[in-house]
């Protein structure tokens, strides 16, 4: 997962209009997934010993690096939240 993370090119998140994420490749959709897990796994970012997400204070520093490599226009920051705390966590 580190060249998603290094790389200089973005790859732009194509939604539906129930703002899920859906291409422009199911590749690049299975990615964006693959690199929110890597987030969610990092201890600086999503400690686990915070159990409400509404006491999670860098949910901004979570978005602002999720957008930096991945150009997500219209995407709710609520969506991105919840898939890093439900999905990510299951699988440890």
């Amino acid at each position: 997962m580190t060249h998603v993370h290094a790389r200089k090119d973005r790859k732009v998140i194509v939604l539906n209009r129930y703002n899920q994420p859906v291409g422009p490749t199911a590749a690049v959709v299975a990615e964006l997934g693959s690199f929110l897990g890597t987030l969610a796994r990092n201890a600086m970012l999503c400690p686990l010993n915070i159990h409400k997400w509404s006491n999670v204070d860098t949910k901004k520093d979570l978005w602002e690096y999720t957008l930096v490599c991945f150009p997500i226009q219209q995407f709710k920051l609520r969506i991105i939240c919840s898939f890093c705390i439900t999905n990510p966590r299951n699988n440890l």
